[in-house]
């Protein structure tokens, strides 16, 4: 899948098990992305990220499946 970038930058997710959007620790850089980022969310498995408020992004790029519920 695959959204086209944004002006403020990039994003990994590094949550190895799933886990809150908004702890800096599960992205790579270790800050938690600005509105307007671009993020990577390539899964190697079934992960469970919980959003817990509002995340907003200009684009979201990856591998694997990605279900939003």
């Amino acid at each position: 899948f695959f959204l086209p970038p944004g002006p403020a930058g990039r994003a990994v997710w590094s949550g190895s098990a799933g886990g809150n959007w908004f702890s800096a620790g599960n992205w790579f850089p270790a800050v938690v992305p600005p509105e307007g980022s671009v993020v990577d969310m390539s899964l190697a498995t079934s992960e469970v990220i919980t959003i817990d408020g509002t995340a907003g992004v200009a684009g979201i790029e990856g591998s694997g499946a990605l279900s939003v519920r």
